[in-house]
């Protein structure tokens, strides 16, 4: 890594892939003339805990909100367009309420665009909800359990796996109803430009509404 130049100025990296440990030593490899290899340093990132990711790993990267723009919403297929996935989206207007795959089969995902490398803790999702229709049975669609899968560049995926034995592709819980948000931890975290999910096992047909954080 390159240093500094002068000793006031802040010099700052992006370690990609992050680091995930507990200690971490900077070795010193040229020094000023006449001077020791002297830092001052700081880390910015945030703290693993045992068992879930600490608050400051929480906020939201903006799918809800909209700082992630429609065209950066993609899917496989939809039925109507792939950016209805915003989380919390109601169906109105003919205008479904979730991301619904435009096939029922596992060849299926949904892709959110960072515009950046990003850091995921956390994946929230639900399943579809139409004002218009209540809880029509039509209507009730949702995932039950999905995959991750995720890049840098947008052109080889990997697969986000267990941390223990077996290590395959982690499966994780998705909804029950058409409402209520569950979210799952991502512990180690995602790093990554591009994050796909890929419903598993769904109730009638695959639909989410999704949000991410980091």
């Amino acid at each position: 890594f390159d240093g500094n130049y002068d000793r006031n100025t802040v010099v700052s990296h992006h370690l990609l892939p992050s680091i995930q440990t507990r200690y971490i030593r900077i070795y010193p490899v040229k020094a000023k003339l006449y001077y020791h290899g002297d830092l001052r340093i700081d880390f910015f990132g945030c703290q693993i805990g045992k068992t879930h990711l600490t608050t400051e790993c929480g906020m939201p990267l903006g799918i809800q909100n909209g700082r992630i723009t429609d065209a950066a919403i993609t899917a496989s297929s939809f039925q109507d367009t792939a950016h209805r996935a915003r989380l919390h989206t109601v169906g109105e207007h003919e205008k479904p309420g979730a991301w619904v795959a435009g096939v029922a089969d596992l060849s299926q995902w949904l892709q959110i665009d960072f515009g950046s490398v990003a850091m995921v803790t956390h994946i929230a999702t639900q399943g579809r909800f139409e004002a218009e229709y209540g809880l029509r049975l039509q209507t009730q669609h949702w995932v039950t359990s999905f995959k991750v899968s995720f890049s840098q560049l947008g052109r080889a995926y990997q697969w986000l796996k267990n941390t223990i034995p077996p290590y395959i592709a982690k499966e994780f819980p998705g909804n029950s109803d058409c409402y209520r948000v569950v979210q799952n931890d991502v512990n180690p975290p995602i790093i990554g430009w591009y994050v796909r999910l890929h419903p598993v096992k769904w109730h009638i047909h695959p639909a989410m509404r999704v949000e991410m954080y980091g």
